[in-house]
């Protein structure tokens, strides 16, 4: 009994999400008039903090630039 519930911790534990904190670096041509960006986002899982990063990469592009989470 008690193999199985060590075994239940521990795959609960595998398939849960690790929120950490991410860095949006977003990149502008020098003609756009905007400086480089880097934003840190707040303890998020992986595909939160790309969405997040997508999301600010929606106003680069408009003004030639690209955003790239690391």
């Amino acid at each position: 009994m008690k193999k199985i519930v060590v075994l239940a911790f521990l795959s609960a534990i595998a398939f849960t999400s690790c929120k950490k904190k991410y860095t949006c670096n977003c990149t502008y041509p020098e003609t756009s008039g905007y400086r480089n960006t880097a934003a840190e986002s707040g303890k998020l899982s992986k595909p939160d903090a790309e969405r997040w990063c997508e999301n600010a990469g929606n106003g680069a592009k408009l003004l030639g630039g690209n955003c790239v989470l690391q």
